[in-house]
């Protein structure tokens, strides 16, 4: 292809990258198989075509799609690992995959039974419906598009990756400029999509998950055109924008006579993804695989090649010791907490936060990627929007309602549901795991700021905390180590979680906020998910990507090393104490939560009564969520809980509001 950049093997890029290969090409650029040099792993190497270097508006698409997953919250879109200029070309480094397409998949595989079909969905509903969340359309998922790829985890043959965001769309701009290009693979776009002012909004991307779960379902694709190696371009739109549209279970029949057993709601399910009227669809991925996940399956459909998250929870971590020492005093000087949760943040937030690490962000490193790289698209940027979540089944006992809407800008929209809460074979104080009913509710995506404090308090209704550590007995040499960590006062950590503050404060500020603080319920939903997640994030364990937790580089802190403290984890997160809430996307819960684990831990209302009751006359409140100094992966687990004394005012102690 003309303008495709010829690199020799053993160039090295961004002084990290050596170009083994060339491996794809498309519209844009052309990838490369590199090695990386200071980790050793091959990754993905993306180059800009050469004729379009000196094109500023293609430079600029380039550079967004290094940013665009960055919004994206979920495992399942694709880590770029770096990216960058070199020698005027723009370049981009990523995970490199290994598997196949899901295209391949099916054409091996057939038909698939409605447990093997809801576990690919619920992966593929988790990426688009995170994209959603943070305003961003994908615009053109198909079966080429979804990757499957090796996976280290015990019992999953692999996992899911939506590959292609380069040409993703954000709402924002979306809804208010119209498209100059089609974008979308003609069998799997969107009426809207065929039209020049077509209106893209996330019910473009339902109407491509309507038909990919079909075609999963059915082995073949909806439209009888699409099936057919002789069929024209316009049978095919003729079929998308003019024909009526039949009951999938009578084009099922028509075009896989022999495996035509769909849900038995499928037909009731499907027009709400496949319609033309855009608002009658579902409005994004999370609500159709809400609705897609509690269809009862064929008589007889059985999961073969997996029994992954959507038989039961995802499976835990081998045990850990307890944390040593005196909880007080633990959590107080913000080292270890004996059983706290992920924390949950509040703020609203003017823009995403720039993390304290080089953070991950999703595209995908694949020739199937840069084939549809080159329809191109226009990014836009949009702010973190509502209520969006995804939502997933638990057949362990977790059951629940559609999300609440119209939550506050800044918060995040949890749906009505019964959790069970706690786990048997945790700590005294998570025992026994027992079931709880909750309404639906909305909770701050960030824990709450220094600068979102300081508004409290020059209005008068919060008073001005003291930039010190409070609890029975600390000693002088304890408040020389842990005051200076109280984040008031200090100029460089407006975007800060505020620490040091009682239960009373935290809660004085959610009322003037308009807000309360969340229920202990409240907050183990929103970090554990539905799928009953042992961390926010899913089952692997804590790492520097992760969170704000005690690492390698926590330990060998100067003003620290007296601690004798053991490292949550191998690597450095880049931060010493607190970070900017929202540093940590990949540690995002499936709500779309951030730093629901470290940073700070969080009260909550409640007080800390033995489960399973409320009533008891214990005067300390329940604390959730590990600190920036926690140390032991168990106190960062989504079940762990700690009570406190509610005027205690800790380094590693903060809070976040629900409503």
């Amino acid at each position: 292809m003309a303008g495709i950049l010829e690199i020799p093997p053993g160039t090295i890029f961004g002084g990290d990258f050596r170009v083994v290969r060339r491996i794809a090409e498309g519209g844009m650029g052309a990838v490369y198989l590199a090695e990386q040099l200071s980790t050793e792993r091959q990754r993905a190497l993306k180059l800009m075509r050469r004729d379009l270097v000196g094109r500023a508006d293609f430079r600029a698409k380039f550079e967004r799609e290094a940013r665009v997953g960055a919004k994206i919250a979920s495992q399942h879109v694709v880590e770029i690992v770096a990216a960058g200029v070199d020698d005027d070309v723009p370049w981009i480094a990523m995970e490199y995959l290994e598997g196949q397409d899901l295209a391949a998949f099916m054409r091996q595989k057939g038909a698939l039974s409605f447990h093997d079909a809801l576990f690919l969905m619920q992966q593929i509903c988790h990426a688009v419906g995170a994209a959603h969340a943070a305003g961003v359309v994908h615009r053109d998922l198909k079966p080429e598009n979804v990757f499957l790829c090796d996976t280290r985890q015990v019992g999953v043959p692999f996992s899911v990756k939506v590959l292609d965001f380069g040409i993703a769309k954000v709402v924002e701009r979306a809804a208010a400029a119209s498209t100059t290009t089609a974008i979308g693979s003609p069998a799997w776009m969107a009426p809207e999509q065929t039209e020049r002012t077509g209106k893209i909004t996330p019910g473009t991307d339902v109407w491509a998950l309507g038909l990919i779960t079909f075609h999963l379902l059915v082995g073949k694709s909806f439209w009888l055109a699409g099936n057919d190696h002789e069929a024209s371009m316009t049978n095919l739109l003729r079929e998308v924008i003019v024909d009526p549209i039949p009951k999938a279970s009578a084009r099922a029949l028509a075009v896989q006579p022999e495996h035509a057993a769909l849900p038995a709601a499928f037909d009731a399910w499907f027009p709400r993804c496949v319609t033309r009227e855009p608002d009658a669809r579902f409005k994004d991925a999370g609500e159709a695989y809400f609705e897609l996940s509690g269809l009862d399956a064929p008589a007889g459909s059985r999961p073969s090649f997996t029994t992954g998250p959507v038989a039961g929870s995802l499976p835990g971590l081998p045990p850990t010791k307890p944390s040593p020492g005196n909880v007080t005093s633990d959590l107080a000087s913000a080292r270890t907490i004996e059983a706290p949760v992920p924390v949950l943040k509040e703020e609203i937030d003017e823009h995403l936060p720039t993390p304290v690490h080089r953070t991950p962000i999703a595209y995908v490193a694949l020739p199937v990627a840069l084939a549809a790289a080159a329809l191109g698209g226009v990014v836009a940027w949009q702010r973190w929007r509502g209520p969006d979540v995804i939502v997933i089944p638990d057949d362990a006992g977790l059951v629940v309602a559609p999300p609440r809407a119209n939550c506050p800008q800044g918060m995040r929209g949890i749906p009505a549901g019964r959790l069970m809460m706690g786990r048997d074979e945790g700590k005294p104080p998570e025992r026994p795991a027992h079931p709880v009913t909750l309404n639906a509710y909305c909770i701050d995506q960030n824990e709450v700021t220094v600068e979102a404090y300081d508004a409290c308090v020059k209005q008068g209704a919060c008073r001005k905390p003291e930039p010190r550590i409070a609890w029975p007995k600390a000693s002088v040499d304890e408040h020389r180590r842990w005051d200076p960590m109280c984040n008031s006062g200090q100029k460089d950590r407006a975007r800060h979680p505020q620490n040091c503050v009682s239960w009373e404060e935290a809660a004085q500020f959610c009322r003037w906020a308009q807000k309360r603080l969340p229920s202990e319920e409240e907050w183990e939903l929103a970090a554990r998910g539905m799928d009953s997640r042992p961390f926010p994030w899913g089952a692997n364990a804590p790492a520097p990507r992760l969170l704000n937790a005690c690492d390698e580089g926590c330990v060998s802190a100067p003003e620290l090393k007296d601690l004798s403290l053991v490292p949550i984890a191998i690597g450095s997160d880049g931060a010493m104490t607190t970070t900017q809430v929202g540093s940590y996307f990949d540690g995002a819960s499936m709500f779309g939560v951030l730093d629901l684990a470290g940073n700070v831990a969080e009260w909550t209302a409640d007080a800390h009564c033995p489960y399973p009751g409320k009533n008891c006359s214990a005067t300390a409140r329940t604390v959730r969520g590990g600190s920036f100094l926690s140390t032991d992966p168990d106190d960062v687990r989504t079940t762990a809980r700690v009570g406190q004394e509610p005027d205690v005012r800790a380094a590693g102690l903060g809070f976040r509001c629900a409503r």
